[in-house]
């Protein structure tokens, strides 16, 4: 027994090592890009939104699932997964929260297959981890979708990730739907679904939004949030992570519009998880404690007035 506790002290020490070695890392090459973009300047300015807040979120997650489930008697907690610790050092800094937004299915796999082992983690950090439905699988998305389809691919994955997180405080109700699709029919069926939605997320380029017109999808662009008339409430997505090279300058510019400051809403893939990324999720941090945003998700405000 003493031989077993002294391996998962081994363990331990060298995953907390390991940690702080890619902290280290991150901060440098977070502070690289910073002073690469020619932005440091900004960095001493500081502004406050006592009523903002700011989120960031992953879409097409499941590589998380599939390594737990791997490693499932191996790992003593999810924070070994590389990405999930990543986050979880991010919340435990800066205060960060976090969506992850999941496929069911890809490459043999499903979240039917999912250990729950480690509901217990799940359930101990749902305060600032979520997970929500994105799509069933890379190839389908709800473009054309009526509301039997909609409904019985949303509770399918939810089902799941209920199972694996063991509560519905870890469910993120306003999800990001693949390639912002959807038709009406099918959005107004998920607000009737099992743990159904109660907003979206909403394009972070000029494509129309879900079942928007052109000119709606614009003004959405423009601003943080609107409401159709059924009350629902579609979030502006503000930045993809990947199409920027200076997250921490394009995040100052934003939060000087009147129109788009109260709301920030980043956004990456979780496949794309790798140094670069976690640089720039660490100079998103690095802007909310300069900037005085509060970390939140927009399912706490879907009744808040932001215009």
């Amino acid at each position: 027994m003493n031989k077993i506790k002294m391996q998962n002290r081994n363990i331990k020490h060298k995953f907390e090592r390991k940690r702080k070695i890619q902290a280290a890392v991150l901060g440098a090459y977070a502070l690289f890009l910073l002073l690469n973009a020619s932005i440091l300047w900004v960095y001493s300015v500081e502004a406050k939104h006592p009523d903002a807040f700011i989120h960031l979120s992953f879409d097409d997650t499941i590589s998380i699932f599939m390594d737990i489930t791997e490693h499932k008697e191996n790992y003593q907690s999810i924070f070994e997964n590389d990405t999930l610790g990543f986050l979880k050092s991010m919340h435990n800094d800066w205060g960060g929260v976090f969506s992850l937004y999941c496929f069911y299915e890809t490459d043999g796999f499903s979240l039917s297959d999912c250990t729950d082992k480690f509901a217990k983690d799940f359930q101990d950090n749902a305060d600032w981890l979520k997970f929500g439905f994105h799509s069933l699988n890379s190839e389908e998305s709800f473009q054309y979708a009526d509301a039997q389809k909609a409904v019985w691919e949303y509770e399918k994955t939810v089902k799941e990730l209920l199972r694996i997180t063991g509560s519905a405080e870890c469910i993120d109700t306003v999800p990001r739907l693949h390639l912002y699709a959807a038709t009406s029919e099918s959005v107004n069926a998920l607000l009737g679904a099992e743990h159904g939605i109660e907003g979206l997320l909403a394009a972070d380029d000029e494509r129309e939004s879900y079942y928007f017109n052109e000119t709606e999808s614009n003004y959405l662009l423009a601003h943080d949030c609107i409401k159709d008339e059924n009350g629902l409430c579609f979030f502006t997505t503000d930045l993809r992570l990947e199409n920027t090279r200076n997250p921490y300058g394009d995040l100052v510019r934003i939060s000087k519009q009147p129109d788009q400051n109260k709301v920030i809403e980043i956004f990456t893939h979780e496949w794309l998880m790798g140094l670069k990324t976690k640089a720039k999720i660490y100079a998103v941090c690095i802007f909310a404690h300069k900037y005085g945003y509060v970390w939140n998700y927009p399912m706490n405000r879907v009744s808040d007035n932001f215009k």
